[in-house]
């Protein structure tokens, strides 16, 4: 990863808990200098639940568990970061108290990037949500007795993730009794040795360790950035073995699928995320990007009513009316409006799992970022009153489709389906249709990836959109692409079929 994207995702800020019992709790004015050494563009955020600032007149949190914040809200300066205290407040228990709080954190990390909570050392189901969404627990414990309450309290959380803990003493929990957090406790050697000795001493120093630490957690996301600097050393070697392995094994060697992702794991992955933000152009309508969150969430299509049940739904919990920005059938909120979209309430997850993978599979075809099936392959006209032997994925004008697998291009142009380019491989057929923009020609080798066409409103459209029929060539099929005959069939049973064997 180049060194200015790490720094920028990095300033982006994070959630930072301190954990400690009361003999190590941090006197008012070092908790004053922890947080001034995590200012950056934007002032920090402490939020006090151990009592520190219990003598300074400033905002109580306890708003943060009963009310939502604006997206641009902010809290006010005090000593150069800004505070909030939990003022002797019984602090909520129940799960929609708990989800408030962590969605008004989001709100506020615009404006705070580095949001720094002080947490006595208890075990409750506010700690256990709190610290499962923090960026970075460090545990403050210099005494046995407190080292053993800090380790009940947090013992317990199950969704911690390994490198997510900094365990400031050099004596670690029992590993017989606490095991799990034993091996947490040992992450990151020799940055916690410079941590515990800039703790309490060098705030600014310790500061930047934590900085260190947070852009190791990027960069253990980003993978691939890891091998590529890996393979950089060694791509002498691995030239040789290019040159060498055909001759030694020759077979032929096919390009995989390189657009299909596991849908099981993107949708797990995103029930642990409280939302998905959305920021208006002025001319995005609601219902569009509301259709692409069921489908996030879910991976279905459904009806005009339940789109527009969702689009109500999330109108009132961002704080509008039902009929707000309402133009004759749509929504569209003006330029600058950020909204956030929520699993819907009413809808259970897709009953047809099998669905899902399907149906990203087919949507990542398209370059843009929201693309959704609008209609799905009806064979009868009795489903929706005519035949439609393909599925409809809607995109923005423009939006590169993609080769799923190495293919040869044909194309035509027709009346209906307007300017089509096909693909074949062995038994695969795939057709996009109502295209714009050819980027291939009738004969020419398609990669797996590479843009063969862009979306657009070509034959008989009703808005941009690709027209994706699959099939399997067949010497008796009722259809021709080129000089090839082939049997059209649904897209869903074609993917498991043809694709994910």
């Amino acid at each position: 990863m180049r060194r200015r994207v790490l720094e920028s995702l990095a300033s982006q800020g994070a959630l930072v808990a301190f954990v400690s019992a009361p003999v190590d709790f941090l006197e008012a004015s070092e908790a004053i200098l922890l947080a001034r050494s995590f200012k950056t563009s934007a002032l920090s955020l402490v939020i006090d639940f151990q009592g520190i600032f219990k003598s300074y007149s400033v905002r109580s949190c306890g708003s943060l568990f009963s009310s939502r914040l604006q997206f641009n809200e902010s809290i006010e300066e005090q000593d150069g970061f800004a505070l909030l205290t939990s003022n002797g407040i019984s602090i909520p228990e129940d799960p929609q108290s708990i989800r408030l709080f962590l969605q008004n954190l989001v709100s506020l990390q615009k404006n705070h990037p580095f949001i720094l909570l002080l947490l006595p050392a208890e075990r409750s189901p506010f700690m256990e949500k709190i610290l499962s969404a923090a960026n970075l627990i460090v545990v403050s414990a210099s005494e046995e007795k407190s080292q053993m309450m800090v380790s009940q309290a947090i013992s317990s959380i199950d969704l911690m993730k390994p490198g997510k803990l900094l365990w400031l003493d050099s004596n670690l929990p029992s590993s017989k009794v606490y095991s799990r957090l034993y091996k947490e406790a040992k992450f990151y050697s020799g940055i916690k040795q410079k941590a515990m000795d800039a703790w309490k001493s060098d705030f600014s120093t310790f500061a930047a360790e934590i900085k260190t630490i947070l852009k190791i957690q990027i960069l253990k996301k980003n993978p691939l950035d890891g091998l590529a600097r890996f393979f950089l050393g060694l791509w002498p070697f691995l030239f040789l073995i290019a040159l060498v392995l055909p001759f030694i094994i020759p077979h032929k060697i096919e390009p995989g699928i390189s657009n299909l992702r596991d849908a099981r794991q993107e949708r797990n992955a995103l029930s642990g995320a409280p939302y998905f933000l959305f920021e208006f152009d002025g001319k995005e309508t609601l219902q569009r990007i509301g259709r692409y969150a069921i489908g996030r969430f879910n991976a279905q299509v459904t009806t005009e009513k339940i789109l527009n049940q969702y689009v109500e739904e999330v109108l009132v919990k961002n704080g509008y009316s039902k009929s707000s920005w309402k133009k004759e059938k749509v929504n569209i909120p003006p330029a600058g409006t950020r909204l956030q979209f929520l699993p819907p309430d009413f809808l259970s997850p897709s009953k047809n799992d099998s669905l899902g993978l399907a149906w990203n599979f087919l949507t990542s075809l398209i370059s843009d970022s929201v693309a959704y099936i609008t209609e799905l392959y009806h064979e009868s006209p009795k489903a929706v009153g005519r035949i439609h032997k393909g599925v409809d994925i809607a995109s923005r004008h423009g939006a590169r489709i993609l080769a799923p697998f190495a293919a040869k291009a044909w194309t035509f142009k027709d009346d209906r389906g307007g300017v089509v380019i096909g693909l074949v491989h062995e038994k695969k057929v795939m057709l996009f249709m109502h295209c714009d923009q050819l980027l291939y020609l009738d004969g020419q080798e398609v990669m797996a990836g590479d843009p063969i066409a862009t979306v657009g409103t070509t034959g008989h459209t009703t808005g941009p959109h690709v027209h994706l029929e699959t099939g399997v060539i067949h010497p008796k099929g009722n259809k021709f692409l080129g000089n090839n005959r082939y049997k059209t069939v649904n897209p869903i049973t074609w993917f498991y079929s043809q694709v994910k064997k």
